[in-house]
């Protein structure tokens, strides 16, 4: 079970984030995941919130759970508002819990935190949970997507319309269901993490290609041979279509296994002899 920390506003003991893979084990390390900056909190609900990332509310103790989404950060009242689940048994088991745990993901990083129960609400005019916005909450530092080195043999190239007319042309160097990574130079003013470009498209060695929003979550300087100095770019993605949801872990599945199965192959050549030369 999945319960990430107590009322108390101290950093959680093992035992009290027992069964979570993630935090299991990490102890004393975890203080350096604990985030309790109330815009730094609300940020990333906000992210959540926009990116309308799945949330899994875990309550009676761990008993039972229920996957829903944030559907408004409400600053003012110091609330998220979630959707009520499609079974009304587990809504109203989750409305008599004391204490709630939550877990999401913000930039492909798992995110844990507690709440002190939940309120009935509302959302345009449809019945919802009202939480209160955690005073603390976990951040741990893990990628929630596996990701893998584009195949040079099959590459997929990127084209993303930073405005203006003007197309950005890129090679992925790596890749997840969640996002990529290529080499770039955005002009000054796109280059900011955070900014959204809504057409992007990625088109693959067999001609199919996948459209969508996608966010700069990364820029860092790589200088290559030959003076040139493009920026490592990293993207997330916002807005997929449904075929791309599919495909994409396809494409990352098939490439890991091919590189294990070549790294199984060199690791046997080695063994019988049969290496080149």
């Amino acid at each position: 079970m999945i319960w990430p920390f107590r009322p108390a506003a101290r950093t959680p003991a093992p035992t009290e984030l027992d069964g979570d893979e993630d935090a299991r084990g990490a102890g004393e390390d975890l203080r350096r995941f604990l985030i309790r900056s109330p815009s730094q909190i609300l940020h990333i609900v906000g992210s959540i919130c926009r990116a309308r990332e799945l949330v899994t509310v875990h309550f009676d103790r761990g008993r039972g759970f229920l996957i829903s989404a944030i559907e408004q950060v409400d600053r003012e009242r110091g609330r998220v508002i979630i959707g009520l689940g499609a079974d009304p048994a587990l809504n109203a088991r989750l409305l008599a819990s004391e204490r709630l745990g939550m877990v999401s993901v913000h930039d492909l990083v798992k995110v844990l935190c507690s709440a002190a129960g939940a309120q009935p609400g509302t959302h345009q005019g449809h019945s919802a949970f009202a939480i209160a916005l955690p005073p603390e909450l976990l951040r741990v530092q893990r990628r929630q997507y596996h990701r893998v080195r584009a195949s040079a043999r099959e590459p997929v190239l990127v084209r993303l319309a930073i405005g203006g007319g003007e197309i950005l042309e890129l090679t992925v160097i790596d890749i997840s269901v969640g996002g990529f990574s290529g080499h770039g130079v955005l002009p000054r003013g796109k280059d900011v993490p955070g900014l959204r470009f809504p057409r992007c498209t990625l088109r693959f060695r067999d001609g199919t290609e996948i459209s969508g929003e996608v966010e700069l979550r990364s820029v860092t300087p790589h200088r290559l041979r030959g003076g040139a100095s493009p920026s490592l770019l990293g993207f997330g993605f916002v807005g997929l279509p449904q075929p791309a949801e599919k495909q994409l872990p396809r494409y990352v599945l098939r490439i890991e296994r091919e590189r294990r199965r070549a790294a199984g192959e060199g690791w046997l050549a080695g063994l019988t002899g049969r290496g080149d030369g």
